[in-house]
């Protein structure tokens, strides 16, 4: 059997790694609460537009990729489940290889005006109001979509 460690040593090296250990969740509630004040809640429903955004690519460096679209086409929320969703396409057939994306990975998806994606699916009373930046996407698709209307004439 081994000797009892030196009461003294033994008392500093228990103490020195529960302040270490103290320190660590301190740091890790810090780091919590930062990240909860920067972040913004979206809120989603089943029916919504959304698009996905493609974490491979991200770790891809391959030239093929670099110019990949990092979101999705629009498709649609069919199920909820706590913070993750599942997606179907917009004729409602899921997603195989989508079956839960985290609420961090979607944005809204905001139809062009007019167009028969928003014919198909108007938005209501209860849709919730668009952040500033889906409107500033929405309208730079807008400007985009009238350009190349413009240059193919």
């Amino acid at each position: 059997m081994a000797p009892p460690p030196p009461a003294r040593g033994y008392l500093l090296g228990t103490l020195s790694k529960t302040s270490e250990g103290t320190q660590s969740l301190q740091r890790a509630a810090q780091q919590k609460s930062s990240f909860d004040a920067n972040s913004k809640i979206v809120r989603f429903r089943i029916g919504d537009l959304v698009q996905w955004y493609d974490l491979e690519a991200d770790n891809n460096r391959l030239s093929v990729n670099k110019l990949k679209p990092r979101w999705s086409a629009p498709v649609q929320i069919y199920a909820q489940h706590l913070n993750s969703f599942s997606l179907c396409d917009l004729e409602g057939k899921p997603l195989a290889n989508l079956q839960f994306v985290h609420s961090r990975r979607l944005r809204h998806y905001i139809p062009l005006r007019d167009s028969t994606l928003d014919q198909k699916h108007p938005r209501d009373a209860t849709t919730p109001d668009p952040t500033t930046q889906d409107l500033e996407i929405a309208a730079a698709e807008e400007r985009m979509a009238e350009e190349a209307w413009r240059s193919s004439l």
